[in-house]
């Protein structure tokens, strides 16, 4: 599709030799991870705030409990868009460390990166990437609905990222990630 563009030219990702497992990691990590990482953290999170009604909890639903809880819906989707960046850049910058290494080495384990291998993750290495970033950013005030309405973002960045692209977004380079 964009030959012209490609890292990687005439590699497709339909023939790409680790696509079964892309597959199996995508609808784990992505398709059904998100709802089952999350609904632990928010249950464990509302249990230390004393949430003992249904009205308590479907606010801490909607609003979130912190300091980000005064801000709007949308308010919220910008600082989760701004301190989610930030704590999964760092969280990943760790899993490069000699110490965690050997978790996150599943994901840089394709021989052929495209967008299907977006999502090969060791299960230590989402204890401590996304199930620490849900639970830093609920505690500071993330709306549990913001962080469920953001999940297709999430999936469709991890990709783009991925993509067999060679796209740098010029002068833009420092404040969006590519290819």
């Amino acid at each position: 599709l964009f030959k012209a563009q490609s890292c990687n030219p005439g590699s497709t990702w339909w023939n790409n030799p680790g696509l079964k497992t892309d597959i199996i990691y995508k609808v784990v990590d992505k398709v059904i991870g998100p709802y089952l990482q999350l609904p632990p953290v928010l249950i464990a999170y509302g249990l230390l705030c004393g949430i003992t009604s249904s009205d308590q909890a479907l606010d801490y639903v909607n609003k979130g409990i912190g300091p980000l809880s005064a801000l709007p819906f949308w308010g919220q989707v910008a600082a989760y868009l701004v301190l989610g960046d930030f704590l999964l850049y760092w969280s990943h910058r760790i899993m490069h460390s000699h110490a965690l290494w050997r978790f996150h080495a599943a994901h840089h384990s394709a021989t052929q990166v495209d967008w299907t291998t977006t999502y090969r993750f060791h299960p230590i290495n989402h204890i401590l990437g996304a199930y620490l970033i849900f639970t830093i950013l609920i505690t500071i005030g993330i709306s549990p609905a913001v962080i469920t309405f953001m999940v297709p973002w999430e999936i469709l960045t991890g990709a783009y990222v991925h993509a067999n692209l060679n796209w740098t977004h010029g002068p833009f380079k420092y404040f969006l990630a590519s290819p």
